[in-house]
């Protein structure tokens, strides 16, 4: 488990004996490792240095303060979900434009938040629900950026009840519909759709459906540009699989081999969340045994 591993017995947290923190603070407890978290994100930042790319934790996959700070510090962006989660951004100093507000439930009161905060983009998952930002950006007088979610119809290979980017699940938009939502709403003067967001589900195991993905997706990119589109950026999601079991998923290395050549030369900021497979095996609950 990345930087928990036993000493002659001993099981350990990077340098320190877990027993001694028993004795210090009881049990039970979290423990987390601030080196794992830290590892696993700058394998995926120099895994894809080669284009631009912001990656952004998932608030919802860990959301202590603490971590979201030193996260920050090392150059994460950060993809929330609600207001609850960007007051936690706010208050561990992250870097506001690095922000990436999805989810299908943002109240209005929520959303006005993140406007005044100045927020990156959000991810719209609907025409009504691009509409209802529009109206509020009017309202309150604030511009803003936002990423339309396209649904590519790419089977994601894992359990059929957490895949989201097959054309019978109900995320995102056709890519015939976004392509008319686009147009439609280009002169709105406040919300500036200027991106493209795709998340084909969760606990993936293999790279084929982001090469997939990718693929289907940059013909619909260009023909969005040719209508005179501004598209600055690709948020390509996240789902990657965590790996609990040592090399049971592809590393971060292996998943950029596939997709940043496509987007070499393509004039795309890439976007990426893979928040759990950056929290996962970062963390143990230490509990003592009272019966044997």
């Amino acid at each position: 488990m990345d930087s928990f591993n036993y000493r002659n017995g001993r099981l350990f947290a990077e340098s320190v004996d877990v027993e001694k923190i028993a004795k210090e603070v009881g049990s039970p407890t979290y423990i987390y490792s601030k080196a794992t978290f830290k590892d696993h994100l700058s394998k995926i930042q120099k895994a894809y240095n080669q284009i631009d790319t912001t990656v952004c934790f998932s608030v919802k996959a860990c959301s202590n303060i603490n971590i979201l700070k030193f996260m920050a510090e090392a150059g994460s962006g950060f993809d929330i979900v609600s207001g609850g989660e960007l007051y936690r951004v706010q208050q561990a100093g992250g870097d506001l434009s690095k922000v990436f507000y999805a989810g299908v439930g943002k109240t209005d009161k929520e959303i006005i938040e993140a406007l005044n905060a100045g927020i990156g983009y959000f991810n719209i998952e609907s025409e009504v629900e691009l509409v209802n930002l529009i109206k509020l950006a009017k309202e309150n007088n604030k511009k803003t950026k936002a990423a339309l979610r396209i649904n590519p119809d790419v089977d994601y290979k894992t359990h059929a009840y957490i895949t989201t980017g097959k054309k019978g699940n109900k995320f995102g938009v056709d890519i015939e519909e976004a392509l008319r939502v686009f147009d439609d709403y280009r002169d709105n003067g406040f919300v500036k759709l200027c991106v493209v967001h795709m998340h084909l589900g969760s606990g993936g195991k293999t790279i084929d459906p982001y090469v997939a993905a990718v693929e289907k997706i940059l013909p619909v990119i260009e023909e969005l540009r040719k209508r005179g589109h501004e598209i600055e950026a690709l948020n390509l999601g996240g789902g990657y699989g965590a790996d609990y079991e040592s090399g049971s998923v592809p590393s971060a290395a292996d998943y950029a081999a596939g997709i940043v050549g496509l987007l070499k030369g393509k004039n795309l900021r890439l976007i990426l969340e893979p928040g759990k497979s950056i929290a996962a095996n970062a963390a143990i609950l230490l509990s003592r045994v009272l019966f044997a």
